[in-house]
């Protein structure tokens, strides 16, 4: 697959984003490699049933896997304690872990200039904005951090929060051991309508099998992103 890299259309004002990648840990990579890969895999699954048809188009579908990877570029900030810790979060250390989502937008916001860009850099942008911004939005409006309801989010936010809670769930981590997958599949259905999307759920659940892979030795530093 080609890879995309920065070029002369645009320039970094403050830090590159990639380096914040290259100075996490291999959880947090494999994470991130795991979204990407399991994003580009339902986005083209939802783009040959012609799921959302206005919005999942073809022209993405490059960009799917590597801005799919950024969608949690925020924590980078965040205190690694706080995101390995075991069991029950208080109010406020939730508050602080969906913070995420804001520093990954302020992060993404000051980082690139949108100024006499290519069309492709241009799409690929927004690619990585809406799985920065609606990777936990729900579609029944209790999610974060800005409560869209439905079609307020788009298709492709949709697709990273199934992906991402999956992952997220059945990978190990290191304060748990991973939750088995039928486990995780069936909480995912209970929560069709509710957390996730049911059209693109239930084509996620319908191929899960193209999901549940190894997921180990995807570090060092996502060398397959060719971000």
């Amino acid at each position: 697959m080609s890879t995309i890299k920065p070029t002369n259309d645009f320039k970094v004002k403050t830090i590159n984003p990639w380096q914040l990648y290259q100075s996490m840990d291999a959880e947090f990579l494999n994470h991130s490699e795991h979204v990407g890969k399991y994003a580009y895999i339902l986005y083209k699954l939802a783009l040959e049933n012609s799921y959302y048809p206005n919005e999942i188009t073809s022209d993405k579908l490059l960009f799917v896997r590597y801005a799919a990877a950024y969608h949690d570029i925020g924590k980078a900030y965040l205190n690694p304690e706080l995101l390995n810790q075991k069991g029950v979060l208080s109010k406020e250390q939730r508050r602080e872990i969906q913070a995420h989502v804001s520093i990954g937008m302020d992060i993404f916001q000051d980082t690139f200039q949108y100024k006499n860009i290519s069309n492709s850099l241009s799409l690929y942008f927004e690619c990585i904005r809406v799985c920065i911004l609606h990777h936990h939005e729900n579609v029944d409006g209790t999610g974060y951090p800005n409560q869209l309801f439905g079609n307020e989010i788009s298709a492709l936010g949709k697709i990273c929060a199934i992906v991402d809670y999956f992952d997220a769930l059945t990978a190990d981590r290191s304060y748990r051991n991973g939750i088995p997958t039928e486990v995780v599949l069936q909480d995912m259905a209970l929560q069709s309508g509710r957390k996730f999307d049911p059209e693109l759920l239930e084509l996620f659940l319908k191929n899960y099998q193209l999901f549940d892979v190894v997921q180990e030795n995807c570090h060092p530093a996502l060398r397959n992103f060719g971000i």
